[in-house]
Formats: C-alpha cells, sequence, structure tokens
C-alpha cells in the first residue's frame, strides 16, 4: 500500500526525502507529499496529486533547510484522491505532523468525538485523526512518548504511522499497530532514517530493525529508543547489504517488459544452489532441521492472494500429485475468517512477493496458534512474513517493481514445484528415476523461457486483435486451470478489459450463454490426457459463432485444422508447461495494455504491496 520514508539528521531532509520516496512509488502513486521543520519552528508541507517527478517541480522554486523531515506516496483507501487527502496530514494547532500507512477501523466512532471538541479536519481521510489525538495529548501535557502510546490504546486496526512534533523538533517517532506493512529505522553518526522497506536503505546503512507489533519509537540522528507497552526493549538489528540498488528500466520502456524478459536469467536464479543437475538431487538447506517435523505432515495448504493464489493453486496440484500429499489452495481472505479445520499436522505455505500481504500475515499467524508448521515464499526476505515463518523460502528473482506479477509469478511456480520433489525426495513418495527425469526437464526450463520471449511480433498481432474488444473468456483444465485465472488477472489489472477464467468444462453449465462474436475465448490446449477434451470446448465455441484463440503445443497436429490464430510453445511435462503457457499471457496482456496507451506499470487503483484489508 502506501510508502513512508523519513529523515533526521545533520543536511537538510528534502534530497533524501525525494530520493527515498520516489524508491518506495510502487506502492502507491495517488499522491505524494513532505514535511520538513523549517527554522525549528514552523511546520512546513508540501503535496501533490500524482509522483514524484511533479513534487520535485512544486519544490525547485523552495529553499527547505529543515533537517527533520517526513514523505509519503499514497494509494487512497479513504477520502478520494485530492491535494487535500494527500499525506502528511498536520494537526489543528500546527504542531504534529504525520504520515500513515494502513485503517483506522473505528475512525468515524473517533472523528466523531474529535468534531464535539471542536476540531476541524481538513480532509476526508482517517489519518488525520492520528495527528490531532497526538496534539491532544501533547496539549494536555504529556511527554512525545505518554502522547504516541494514548493513541495506540484508542486507534482500532493495523497500521504503520511516523511522524514528528514541533515540541521536539530533533526527534522522529514511528510506531506500528498490527500487521499494517513494514516499519524498518536505521541510524548513523550523521543521520537516521524510516522507511517502508530496504530499497531505499540500500548504499545507507548496513543494519535496521524492524518495528514489530506495539513498537514505539523514538528517533534522534545518531540515536534510537524503542518501547513497547511501556517498556524499554533492546532493538534487534537485522544486516542488510551495503549496495545500493540501481533501479532501471534499461533499454525497456517499461519495468513490466523489463521483468517478463527478464525470467529467462530470474528462472536460473530460482533454482540457483536448489537444483543439482549432475546428480539429480535437490536440497533446500533452509528445511534440513525440519525434515522429522515435516514427515509427519498429512496435509499441506497453500495461501495467497492475486497471483500469489494462482500460484498456491498450481502448487496444490504440484504437492498432491508428486508428493502424495492431500494438497489444497486457500485465498488468504477467505481462509482468515473461515472455521475450516486445520491442525499441527498441517504444513502451511504462504506465498506473498512482498512479505507483508495483509490477509496471508493474518493466516500465517492463525495457523501458528493452532501448532501448524509455516513456510513463507516471498521475494522480500526481510519481511514480516519471514520474520513469523518457521521457514523462509526466498524466491531470488530480484525486486519486481511492475505492479502486476510477471517473474515474481513464474519464480513461484519454479520454488513450488522443485520444493514438491524435494519433499517426495525426502519422503520417498515418487520413484528416483521418476525424480530424476523430472529435474531434467527442469534444465530446459530457462532456455525455452527465453525462446518464447522473443516471438513478439506474434503477441502483438494477437494484441492488436483483442485490443477492441470488452470482454474476453480464458478456459483451461487442470494445471492449466490456474494459469488461465492469471491470464485473466493479467488483462485485467493493465489492459482494463473485463476478462475471465473458467473451467473448458464448466462451458455447458451457463457460460455458453456468453459465447459470440463479441467474446473472444483464449484457450490453453496443451498436448496430453485432456487435449480431445479441449478440442471438444473449441468446436462447442465455433458453432456458436465464437472466436478462439489457442496455445498449444509444438506437435499438435490438430487444432490448427480448426481455427487459424494459435501460439506454437513447446511441450515440457504437465508440470512445467504452466509456467511456459503464462509468458505468452503476460506478454498479450502487456501489448494490449500499449495498444490502449495505458501505463502497464501504474495500473490504475491498485498498488504493488497490499497492507491493508
Amino acid at each position: 500500500m502506501c510508502g513512508i520514508f523519513a529523515y533526521v539528521g545533520d543536511k537538510p531532509a528534502v534530497q533524501s526525502l525525494i530520493e527515498g520516496i520516489k524508491k518506495l512509488e510502487y506502492r502507491g502513486y495517488d499522491s505524494v507529499g513532505i514535511s520538513t521543520i523549517e527554522n525549528k519552528d514552523k511546520i512546513v508541507i508540501h503535496k501533490v496529486v500524482g509522483n514524484t517527478k511533479k513534487l520535485k517541480a512544486k519544490l525547485s522554486n523552495e529553499t527547505l533547510k529543515g533537517n527533520i523531515g517526513i514523505a509519503h506516496t499514497r494509494w487512497a483507501t479513504h477520502g478520494k484522491i485530492s491535494e487535500a487527502n494527500a499525506h502528511p496530514h498536520i494537526s489543528q494547532n500546527s504542531d504534529v505532523v504525520i504520515s500513515h500507512n494502513g485503517i483506522i477501523e473505528n475512525y468515524l466512532q473517533l472523528k466523531q468525538e474529535l468534531l464535539n471538541a471542536n476540531f476541524i479536519f481538513k480532509s476526508e481521510t482517517d489519518s488525520e485523526i492520528i495527528s490531532h489525538l497526538i496534539s491532544k495529548y501533547l496539549n494536555e501535557g504529556s511527554s512525545l512518548e505518554s502522547s504516541i502510546y494514548k493513541l495506540t490504546q484508542q486507534i482500532q486496526g493495523a497500521s504503520s504511522i511516523v511522524g514528528f512534533s514541533i515540541k521536539d523538533p530533533e526527534t522522529l517517532f514511528a510506531l506500528k499497530i498490527g500487521n499494517s506493512g513494514g516499519l524498518l529505522v536505521s541510524n548513523s553518526e550523521k543521520f537516521s532514517l524510516v522507511s517502508s522497506d530496504t530499497i531505499p536503505l540500500s548504499g545507507n546503512t548496513n543494519k535496521f530493525i524492524a518495528l514489530e507489533n506495539g513498537d514505539i519509537a523514538l528517533i534522534k540522528k545518531n540515536k534510537i529508543s524503542i518501547s513497547n507497552n511501556k517498556k524499554n526493549i533492546s532493538p534487534v538489528y537485522h544486516h542488510l547489504t551495503n549496495k545500493k540498488e540501481k533501479i532501471s528500466k534499461f533499454s525497456f520502456n517499461y519495468f513490466m517488459e523489463k521483468e517478463i524478459y527478464d525470467q529467462s536469467e530470474t528462472s536460473l536464479y530460482s533454482l540457483k544452489d536448489r537444483v543439482n543437475f549432475e546428480n539429480s538431487t535437490i536440497r533446500f538447506h533452509e528445511l534440513e532441521k525440519h525434515i522429522k517435523k515435516l514427515q509427519k505432515i498429512n496435509r499441506i495448504i497453500l495461501i495467497g492472494m492475486g497471483s500469489s493464489f494462482n500460484a498456491c493453486m498450481v502448487g496444490a496440484k504440484y504437492f498432491e500429485s508428486i508428493t502424495k500429499i492431500s494438497s489444497i489452495a486457500e485465498n488468504s481472505s477467505e481462509f482468515l475468517y473461515s472455521e475450516k479445520m486445520i491442525s499441527k499436522n498441517d504444513l502451511i505455505i504462504a506465498i506473498t512477493q512482498s512479505g507483508e500481504t495483509a490477509e496471508t500475515i493474518r493466516c500465517i499467524e492463525k495457523s501458528k496458534e493452532h501448532g501448524c508448521f509455516t513456510i513463507s515464499i516471498v521475494e522480500q526476505e526481510i519481511s514480516q512474513a519471514s520474520r513469523i515463518s518457521d521457514v523462509c523460502i526466498p524466491l531470488n528473482c530480484g525486486q519486481e517493481l511492475s505492479v502486476a506479477a510477471t517473474k515474481t509469478f513464474t519464480s513461484s511456480l519454479i520454488v513450488l514445484y522443485i520444493l514438491s520433489l524435494f519433499f517426495s525426495s525426502e519422503f520417498h513418495n515418487l520413484p528416483r528415476k521418476d525424480i530424476e527425469s523430472l529435474i531434467t526437464n527442469l534444465n530446459q526450463l530457462p532456455r525455452l523461457i527465453g525462446e518464447i520471449i522473443q516471438n513478439q511480433p506474434l503477441y502483438k498481432k494477437i494484441s492488436e486483435k483483442i485490443s477492441s474488444s470488452n470482454h474476453l473468456l480464458y478456459l483451461g483444465r487442470d494445471n492449466m486451470l490456474p494459469i488461465a485465472s492469471e491470464g485473466a488477472l493479467k488483462m485485467k489489472e493493465i489492459s482494463y478489459l473485463h476478462a475471465e477464467s473458467y473451467p473448458a468444462g464448466e462451458m455447458k453449465h451457463g457460460v455458453n450463454a456468453l459465447i459470440g462474436p463479441s467474446m473472444p475465448t483464449i484457450m490453453l490446449a496443451p498436448s496430453g490426457k485432456l487435449h480431445s477434451k479441449m478440442i471438444n470446448s473449441i468446436n462447442e465455441i465455433l458453432s456458436r459463432d465464437g472466436e478462439v484463440i489457442a496455445l498449444i503445443s509444438e506437435e499438435d497436429k490438430l487444432i490448427p485444422t480448426l481455427i487459424d490464430k494459435y501460439l506454437v510453445l513447446p511441450n515440457l511435462d504437465e508440470y512445467l508447461n504452466p509456467i511456459l503457457f503464462s509468458i505468452p499471457l503476460q506478454l498479450i496482456a502487456f501489448h494490449t495494455s500499449i495498444i490502449k496507451n495505458l501505463n502497464p506499470d501504474r495500473p490504475r487503483n491498485l498498488a504493488k504491496t497490499v497492507t491493508v484489508e
């Protein structure tokens, strides 16, 4: 969701704030703002609707010398997208300013109480309540720390908050309530930083503190003190590679395009140090000391949301087929509030690229309360999910900056697949020769992904055809059904076309009513045991004047006799074909977005990291 960055040090804060918040724009880009203390006695706020480029232009004629400041990039949850609703928010007395990530669930009640006390609100947000309440407590005589603690006793819901007060102009405060996304604090002799994630910290520090639920941090340029429930605590430092990440599209126009092209390489990173192709073995060093515990597992539950949930659905098929252990995929938001029976013999595998997805984090916590062993699969290895799970397995595919998942999706599938092979090898669920054969096929995957990506003219041609459509249907079966769902999700996310996915066998049970010339169908029809069934579905659609675009395997001689729009893909095996078939769907959605003059990196109403329910 929103991104927060803050600085206190011995230099003017503005440059650090702009550089830091720009690196967090993928978390929300509805509006952006900064606030500093000028002349040690005046809080100044500058904000715009739009991105940091607009903010920087607005600041070009300003001279800001304050050495303490906060910045915020917003993804709107309460209140429309406007300058008034942009963060930071200042108190009525202009003595406290804050930036907020999260949702205050009881804000209507608190707002009414403040209105009754003659407080004036300048925005429609729930966040403004925070600055008013802290200011109120300060002016009643409470210390800054006590005022913040009183705030935590008033507001309900998950929140990450950073701010400062004119009453203590050399101190930033930061607090975390519940699972509201990361809040990381670092310090050195000359400055301290607060950030929603590690990207802006890289190159500025080699260690940081991750605030936990209930933590209140008071941060000066060379000192950090943390309390929790009125008790001082010793901070735990996490190490960070002191390497400044270069965020660049290189020769590409969009991050999404670059990240699609990256997949041939990132697939290698996901395999590296895990798969030994010489002796056909798989190793997960993270799990080696937990084998006895894992051998007691009698069910695997995979949880995630969005693209991660689609990966979970594929993963459940991998685990059940390869390990012979009962496996199911659950949407985190549904699993969290369900009465589903879970026990200590269930293994929970949570997929969350950011490691911060609110519902998924809460599902991990719920599972641990029931004694379940938990594994998180993340790209952001230093994250909330990684800290609360028993084991964290990184995707190793690198930071993904486009909102729509591409390389994190395929890397999730790769990790789930080799994890299922690892389990099967350890538990002896599959004959050794079968495992060796599957690993051999895996060795071809990076090369084939690269070859598929090169067929750009074909993907553009299909995109030109469907870009004028208002509706699209994606059909698949078995392992391809989640890929159909992922393809439809990509098209909705970045091209704003209404796209739905269904099991091909469901056509006769209602979906046929939609078929016609105005609703093209993208059919995932690899060779295999269900190929003849997919041909039946194609004929059903054609008989009703529907248009079919099919993704087929290279040896298929039948489907090309039925339709003239199809893409030919390599045929590895039933487990790896879903990965290969997902690549063209990403590219078709990408090119459709470009044809419609949209920005695929920043789709409307969406954010890369979702830290609120």
